[in-house]
């Protein structure tokens, strides 16, 4: 992500995610599981971003991806190992 968002044109936009990051519980690091297992998710018509991005949350275990990204939820609506969701829907689901 600091990768990804030393190139956001959008200062605020990178302040934020820079603060936001601050609030993280893990710090994932790039390991050959993520690399081969985002190679994989490319076949399913996502961005290599987008694909390493999801690969850490599947690699570690989390049973959620969030994202407002309406291609990278409707490429991955029926994929097994995590749910590819967005932040109203996820927020229904955990207000049930």
């Amino acid at each position: 992500m600091d990768y990804e968002n030393e190139f956001n044109p959008f200062e605020e936009r990178k302040s934020v995610i820079r603060r936001w990051k601050n609030h993280a519980n893990l710090n994932i690091t790039e390991t050959k599981e993520i690399i081969d297992k985002a190679k994989q998710l490319l076949k399913y018509g996502i961005k290599s971003k987008d694909a390493l991005h999801l690969s850490c949350a599947v690699c570690n275990n989390c049973d959620y991806f969030i994202t407002t990204d309406d291609f990278l939820i409707q490429n991955l609506l029926n994929y097994e190992e995590i749910k590819v969701i967005n932040p109203l829907n996820f927020l229904s689901i955990m207000e049930n």
